[in-house]
């Protein structure tokens, strides 16, 4: 139960960080948070 959920949650962040870094890459002018 744990494990999934903290499994969930890291890849919440790397899901962010990859359309972060993807919205970045396209919009160099627009500084995300």
């Amino acid at each position: 139960m744990g494990a999934d959920h903290q499994r969930g949650f890291v890849g919440s962040i790397f899901g962010h960080g990859i359309l972060l870094g993807v919205f970045s890459m396209l919009s160099p002018g627009v500084q995300a948070g």
